[in-house]
């Protein structure tokens, strides 16, 4: 009877410690998600910063084909782009059919051929001395839009790295 007691003692005793040890590494990770987030929020304005520079300096050249699937996708991350962050878009037909936002896009074989565009889409960054800096060659999710353009600031800022 005596052993029982003891057993059930024992039981309850781990049971409780396995318990509190348990929450601790909840709170644990609560706190570090917390450091996380506080991470990522002062790294938040700097991202910000990119795009301001960025929206005073270039504009985006969106060139497309209105019968290019990838490019009505991206034409949504891009209509994203200018509403949330300012940036200016141009965009440029190669066979004269527009696309949903892009209505006023202009036709210019011209243009393709001078800048030997090759694929649709293709994303140019212009400055304001009308030199032009490919970003990307077909479709890419927002995030790698941005991970490129901030890429581009660090190239043309000097902090070119090989």
């Amino acid at each position: 009877m005596k052993l029982g007691i003891y057993k059930n003692t024992l039981i309850l005793v781990t049971f409780f410690i396995s318990s509190n040890i348990f929450s601790l590494d909840i709170f644990q990770s609560i706190n570090e998600a917390k450091a996380l987030k506080e991470i990522n929020d002062i790294n938040y304005p700097q991202q910000e910063d990119a795009f301001t520079k960025f929206t005073k300096d270039f504009t985006i050249e969106f060139v497309y084909s209105s019968k290019c699937g990838f490019c009505h996708k991206l034409s949504y991350v891009l209509n994203n782009l200018q509403k949330n962050n300012k940036i200016r878009v141009e965009s440029i037909t190669a066979d004269g059919g527009f696309i949903q936002g892009f209505e006023n896009a202009v036709y210019s074989e011209k243009f393709i051929k001078a800048n030997n565009i090759k694929a649709f889409p293709t994303i140019i960054a212009k400055d304001n001395n009308n030199q032009r800096y490919l970003i990307a060659e077909g479709y890419l999710s927002e995030n790698e839009l941005k991970s490129n353009i901030e890429t581009l600031l660090e190239y043309v800022s000097g902090g070119r790295y090989e």
